[in-house]
């Protein structure tokens, strides 16, 4: 197979494109640059958070270990 199956004709303003294949037809819609840096944006937000949130998630089981440690070395403690 091509590595570009699909053929350009030009309807009216439009830009279709038909593959030689399986006769599938779209809309040739170019891509906005802004469109473009917005997802960008966006996914380096997503990035970012989730990062803060394994941190997050890290700090409160460590502090959830140090509170059952303390726990466990005072009720030695008093033990004795």
């Amino acid at each position: 197979m091509a590595t570009n199956s699909y053929k350009q004709i030009y309807r009216g303003s439009k830009t279709l494109l038909i593959c030689e294949y399986c006769n599938a037809v779209k809309e040739d819609v170019p891509v906005r640059e802004d469109t473009m840096r917005e997802v960008t944006v966006r996914v380096e937000n997503e990035v970012q958070n989730d990062a803060q949130n394994e941190k997050s998630a890290g700090k409160v089981l460590t502090i959830i270990a140090l509170f059952l440690f303390t726990g466990l070395i005072l009720e030695l403690i008093f033990k004795l």
